[in-house]
């Protein structure tokens, strides 16, 4: 079973993610191969639901492009696991970074470079007590940085200033349920904050936050459907902050939510092959709202993925290899609404609809190592060498 956020829209490039972070969700060779249909197990469920690293304890994985995200996880006996997930990306949107940077900029003008968010490794436990499982994701968005100057004048002229960006939190997930209906479910909160101050002896200036709250949720279930594995499954984000110069009221506030939902079928394909196809609706909401103006832009997005794997024992010097293939296709339908003093507004854009872009991949799995990439069947480097690769993944299971 995975839980896992939508695809992101698939229009020039493979995958054009969803957060966008959050990802929304990084991706890795085995999974872009398969077109994005990542209803099919993969370890890389684990970035999306911690509850999921009891499935793979005792492993590492990481995708080279990007670079693209690291995970690790050591059992403990036999109930508990920890981990880390590096290279995550962040999970709040980058407007917040992008309108708290400005405002710290402008209140603290003596750092004249603008904060940049820090990817800090998560760090993750599991417990398993039989009947439910837990996971837990502890995350810390994090950049900072200060300014001392001290003239050699008597008396001297001091000024200090310091400016922070963060958000702290967790994401608690629980797997429970019969073994042919899991059931997965989590929730987290973040507490998204700026801090900022400048002194120069004459003026002190500061830059807070006035709110801010980041809450993340979601739920997947597994339902048997004859010979099939049905997938169902939803996933949130939902995020609000204002800033604040000098204790004024905030002039203007600012709102995010990224919903998703999706669905599809996974099955068994040949003697020794599976099969997956899904459909995924995600919507993306921007607020800006001030005195007098709200501003919402909107975008929709469908997409269709499917891919199949078959895998073939004993091959040369390999215990297992694989092939590789899927197909991704999207529809993304942008609308805005506007409010002022003096009208409403609403446009809905012309749906865009994407190429089909056909995927390929390879792996092999050799004692504890296996190794996948993704093909680009356009661009040979040779009759011998063969087409071009593009994502690698590398994981190791102890």
């Amino acid at each position: 079973m995975t839980v896992r956020r939508g695809v992101g829209v698939a229009a020039i490039a493979l995958l054009i993610g969803m957060n966008a972070s959050a990802q929304f969700t990084p991706q890795n060779a085995r999974v872009n191969a398969l077109g994005g249909t990542f209803i099919m197990d993969d370890m890389n469920d684990v970035l999306r639901y911690a509850v999921f690293m009891d499935q793979y304890k005792d492993g590492a994985q990481a995708t080279f492009n990007g670079p693209g995200p690291i995970t690790g996880i050591k059992s403990i006996g036999d109930v508990l696991s920890v981990g880390v997930i590096a290279n995550r990306g962040l999970l709040l949107n980058a407007s917040f970074y992008q309108q708290g940077g400005l405002l710290l900029s402008t209140g603290v003008p003596t750092l004249p470079l603008a904060l940049t968010a820090q990817n800090v490794p998560h760090l993750l436990l599991g417990i398993d007590v039989s009947v439910v499982s837990l996971g837990f994701d502890f995350f810390y968005e994090y950049a900072s940085a200060s300014y001392h100057n001290e003239t050699t004048a008597t008396p001297p002229v001091i000024t200090d200033s310091r400016v922070r960006i963060h958000n702290p939190g967790g994401i608690a997930s629980v797997l429970f349920g019969p073994e042919e209906i899991p059931i997965a479910l989590k929730f987290g909160v973040g507490v998204p904050s700026i801090s900022g101050k400048n002194d120069d002896g004459t003026t002190e200036t500061k830059v807070e936050s006035d709110k801010g709250i980041f809450i993340e949720a979601g739920g997947e279930v597994d339902l048997p459907a004859g010979d099939l594995h049905l997938t169902l499954g939803m996933d949130l984000i939902f995020e609000n902050y204002a800033f604040s110069l000098n204790g004024a009221d905030p002039a203007t506030q600012y709102g995010n939510n990224r919903l998703a939902f999706y669905g599809g079928f996974e099955g068994d394909l040949f003697s020794a092959g599976k099969w997956g196809a899904m459909y995924d609706l995600y919507v993306v909401n921007g607020k800006t709202t001030t005195a007098v103006d709200t501003t919402r832009n909107r975008t929709l997005v469908q997409t269709l993925s499917g891919g199949i794997e078959n895998i073939w024992t004993s091959v040369w010097i390999f215990d297992e290899c694989f092939a590789r293939g899927g197909l991704t296709f999207a529809m993304t339908t942008p609308s805005t609404y506007s409010r002022t003093a003096a009208s409403i507004n609403r446009q809905r854009q012309q749906t865009t609809y994407s190429n089909v872009i056909p995927t390929v991949g390879a792996g092999v799995k050799k004692s504890v190592f296996k190794l996948d990439v993704t093909l680009n069947p356009t661009a040979w480097t040779g009759a011998v060498a063969g087409p071009a690769v593009g994502m690698v993944t590398a994981t190791v299971m102890f």
